[in-house]
């Protein structure tokens, strides 16, 4: 459901939500995967331009679907920005996988 690098999703919320979910097995108490840094994230999705992860982040972010927090990550020494899915974001999330989000954040 993530779009490939050469062909954008008309929705990066969406696609950043889901790509939050796909990582959040990789998580632990004390250090998290380095695939949900705001580095990583804007590597992943450099197609869409940095403004337009920034603005879809800090959307998702006010209307709580992700949280953004600084943390230890696998493999840094230093704590890193980094952003996770709130209970209300792994819910919406899985809605869009099984078809009934609309792929739309409300």
């Amino acid at each position: 459901m993530l779009s490939s690098p050469t062909i954008p999703s008309p929705d990066a919320k969406t696609d950043l939500l889901l790509h939050l979910l796909a990582h959040r097995a990789h998580q632990t108490r004390f250090e998290m995967d380095k695939f949900v840094t705001e580095f990583a994230i804007m590597k992943a999705f450099r197609w869409m331009g940095p403004h337009k992860i920034r603005s879809a982040l800090q959307d998702l972010e006010t209307r709580r679907l992700v949280t953004r927090q600084t943390q230890y990550v696998v493999g840094y020494n230093e704590p890193k920005v980094l952003y996770l899915l709130t209970p209300a974001g792994r819910l919406f999330s899985k809605r869009v996988i099984a078809g009934d989000g609309k792929h739309e954040t409300h």
